[in-house]
This record gives structure tokens, sequence and C-alpha cells, in this order.
């Protein structure tokens, strides 16, 4: 596990079979492992959402050294850094933790997320999803049996029970049940190189 302020120096290391590197922009890049996809999450104030969605991930059909998340903290007030990094052990999947200096949007935190990226894909997800199972294997097995998909969305839908036409605005708990959205990095220049959201 990866924890550090975006502008910090990078130290410190997971739990047993993490592996640990410093992330590009602020160092060195030193990953020489089998991940394909890294899920990018950007969070503000929501330490308990977010550590559901961290848990969550842990379920996923992908095994776990394919895939790498990175969280990124858009300056919270609160102890969010330090309750995410407290999970860290408990996580079967190398997380890395960045802080920004000030608070930005959820744009330009996943935008920090995915230039400290390493793989070839990304994956983007909000703090308050809850991806199913096959999630990730869902889309890194699309975006490998279409090479010419830059990038993939998939649906999100509501949970059982929840009446979609009571809820005020956009705020829904919700719950991924596809590739939603993943972005194979080859494809930068045709997509744009800025994650361009809210």
């Amino acid at each position: 596990m990866r924890h550090r302020n975006a502008d910090a120096q990078a130290g410190g290391a997971g739990g047993p079979g993490h592996r640990s590197r410093i992330v590009p922009g602020y160092g060195d890049q030193t990953v020489t492992d089998q991940r394909v996809v890294t899920v990018v999450v950007p969070t503000f104030n929501r330490p308990d959402t977010a550590a559901a969605l961290l848990r969550a991930l842990a379920g996923q059909t992908l095994p776990s050294e394919r895939f790498a998340v990175i969280v990124v903290d858009d300056c919270s007030g609160d102890d969010t850094v330090s309750r995410l990094a407290a999970l860290a052990s408990d996580l079967p999947y190398d997380l890395t933790i960045l802080k920004t200096k000030a608070n930005r949007g959820p744009g330009a935190a996943r935008n920090v997320g995915w230039r400290a990226a390493t793989t070839g894909l990304l994956a983007f997800l909000d703090d308050d999803c809850r991806p199913e199972p096959g999630w990730l294997e869902a889309g890194v097995g699309y975006l490998g049996d279409h090479p010419g998909a830059g990038v993939v969305q998939g649906l999100t839908r509501a949970p059982d029970g929840v009446d979609v036409h009571r809820l005020q605005g956009w705020y829904v708990w919700r719950v991924i049940t596809a590739a939603t959205p993943y972005f194979d990095r080859s494809e930068e220049r045709r997509v744009g190189k800025e994650c361009r959201s809210r």
C-alpha cells in the first residue's frame, strides 16, 4: 500500500505480497508485475463510503495480482486517508492513496489518479459505487476481445428495493454490473488526454 500527499516523496509499503512502487510523476517507476488494469477512485470526506468500495473491490473475480487501485483523496478535511490506509493490510490488491493539496473536484482527482497509474487499462469508479464481482473481469475481457475499442461504458443500476423515481438529482447508491467506464491508454490521443467529468 502506498499512502502520501500527491506532492510528497514516495515511501512505505503494504502488507505481505504487496509490491511497493514509486508513482510516475513523483519519481522513477519500478513496477514489474502482471497488473493489467488500475481502478481510479476520487473521494472527498467520505471514509465509510470509500471503505465500502475498497472492500467490494476485494471480491472481484479478476485475480488481485492483475489489478491495482488508486484512491485520490481530494483534500478531505476529515480522517479519510488514515481510515483507508488502515484497511490496506486486509485487501488482496495493491492500494495507492494520494492526497491533493487543494479540493478541485472529482475530475481533477481522477486526472491525478490516472497519471499515477502504470497499467495500460484504466477503470474509473466513484466512491459510492459498488461493483459486482465480475465487473473488472468483464471490462478487461471486453477490451481484450475488441482491441479497436478505446472506451467501454457499462450499466449502472440502483440496488434492489430503491425506488429510483423518488430520488432527487443524480445521487443514487450505484451497483456496477458491467465495465463502467474503462479506458485503453493507447487511445489517449484519440479520446483526449484529460478525463473531463462533472
